[in-house]
């Protein structure tokens, strides 16, 4: 087996898949949400509950008046609670 098949091996081999959960929340066109500043401290009190243990996305569709919130985190439940918390402060 080459050097490059063996690296790939051992990457792969340490590679850990989170659950990972996608809300999308509809905004009007033009929403200023990263201006909301309860989203902001969610996304702060989130971010530390995961200490590490998962990850926090929020972006802006390039394509629809949405904004989408991905959670990832080392367990199921945590992360779809997590994602509802955020989505539910941009509604």
């Amino acid at each position: 087996m080459s050097t490059v098949a063996n690296w790939v091996d051992a990457a792969l081999s340490e590679l850990h898949l989170f659950p990972q959960v996608l809300i999308n929340v509809r905004v009007a066109a033009g929403s200023k949400w990263q201006d909301n500043q309860a989203l902001l401290a969610e996304k702060e009190i989130v971010e530390k509950e995961l200490e590490g243990r998962g990850r926090v996305l929020i972006r802006a569709s390039g394509t629809e008046p949405l904004i989408r919130v991905m959670v990832e985190a080392d367990d199921e439940q945590l992360a779809q609670n997590s994602a509802k918390r955020l989505a539910d402060c941009l509604r």
